[in-house]
């Protein structure tokens, strides 16, 4: 399913002997341009990015529409507001907002000639994170996160993480490959002075963003303490095989809040046969003031945010088994053998002084560009 896509009603022909006949088109009506999603919450303890995008119809080959150009406000009751600033692409951001924990706080989102807004919410204490441990099993690494709100008032948690982990590549390049004019490989040739091996193609670093809506509930607990796995990394990862990192951003939400979360959850990722649970109503705490019978989806609040880093290296989990299937191929060096190994393989060196046969071989192992981006994150 498409993220953001419209959530549909489907009719599955489930009989003996028959099957569906005609098309159907459920009568739902939705505008071209789709409805507005708003993600993100005002954060009381950090930065505060709200991310804004529109539903694409069912048969639209896009995966999603981001709403550049919008004008975002932070607004309180007591009468100050602050704009937020887009950074990116349909991202709008402030780094710190000065919250005063009395006053209730809404968005203001005026975009494409319409007006919305989300209901005014006081802020959410959210407890510091304690602890983010992590344990080898005989299936691999688990991760969790652990925190306690000690006035047992949070209960509701939602949070995002990023992963980071370090690529090596298992060959040095000292060779690269020469072309023709049409662009096919004719020869080899050694690198320039000072830049072999290649460096820009053995050190990489690769990072990945959850996709999943990922909440928490104490409710039923005697106190509120949340001990959740957020990772696991299977056995023969390659995320383990040098150095990883995993940041988790977290804070509290309503019940409310929460509900909406998890309805959200569950059509995005529950549906799919006639024996799952039917698409619910996504009625978030947004509205379109310019036309109240328009939907928007999302469910704004006020919150404080908590982030925890942690780091892992291959040696802290007593060693790890990532096999990388590496091979090496030794070939003559001419022409036609270049171009009909080439593709695969990377010219490592040369046999002999004479070059008349080089060491190859296979991209993974040789270029981690394929894998990652030669560029190391500041917080490495």
């Amino acid at each position: 399913m498409k993220k953001n896509a419209v959530i549909v009603f489907v009719l599955v022909c489930f009989a003996a002997g028959f099957g569906c006949k005609d098309k159907y088109d459920p009568p739902i009506i939705t505008p071209q341009t789709g409805y507005l999603v708003v993600e993100g919450f005002i954060n009381g303890n950090g930065p505060t990015e709200i991310k804004l995008s529109h539903t694409v119809q069912l048969e639209d080959s896009s995966d999603v529409k981001i709403q550049s150009g919008a004008t975002v406000v932070v607004e309180g009751e007591d009468g100050s507001n602050f704009q937020l600033y887009e950074t990116s692409s349909g991202a709008y951001t402030a780094e710190s907002l000065p919250l005063n924990p009395n006053t209730a706080y809404r968005l203001h989102i005026y975009s494409n000639g319409s007006e919305y807004q989300s209901a005014y919410a006081k802020k959410i204490a959210t407890p510091n994170i304690e602890a983010m441990p992590f344990a080898r099993a005989d299936d691999g690494v688990h991760i969790r996160v652990q925190a306690e709100d000690p006035t047992n008032s949070t209960i509701y948690y939602t949070w995002t993480y990023s992963e980071t982990w370090e690529i090596v590549s298992r060959y040095s390049v000292y060779l690269e490959y020469t072309h023709d004019s049409n662009g096919d490989i004719s020869g080899v040739a050694d690198l320039p002075p000072g830049n072999s091996p290649d460096t820009t193609e053995s050190h990489c670093w690769r990072t990945e963003f959850s996709s999943q809506i990922l909440t928490a509930s104490n409710l039923k607990l005697s106190k509120d303490r949340l001990d959740k796995e957020i990772m696991y990394i299977p056995n023969g990862s390659i995320k383990l095989d040098e150095r990883y990192s995993i940041k988790i951003n977290l804070h509290g939400c309503s019940a409310a809040g929460y509900d909406f979360l998890q309805r959200m959850a569950k059509n995005n990722e529950q549906l799919g046969s006639i024996f799952d649970a039917q698409p619910s109503e996504l009625n978030g705490n947004l509205t379109c003031v310019s036309n109240p019978d328009e939907k928007v989806i999302g469910f704004v609040e006020v919150a404080d945010g908590q982030e925890k880093r942690i780091f892992i290296r291959r040696q802290d989990i007593g060693g790890w088994n990532y096999n990388p299937n590496c091979e090496q191929l030794t070939k003559p060096n001419n022409v036609d053998t270049l171009k009909a190994w080439g593709g695969a393989y990377a010219p490592l060196m040369y046999t002999d002084p004479f070059k008349t046969s080089i060491i190859m071989g296979n991209n993974l192992c040789s270029y981690c560009t394929l894998q990652g981006i030669h560029l190391r994150p500041d917080f490495w």
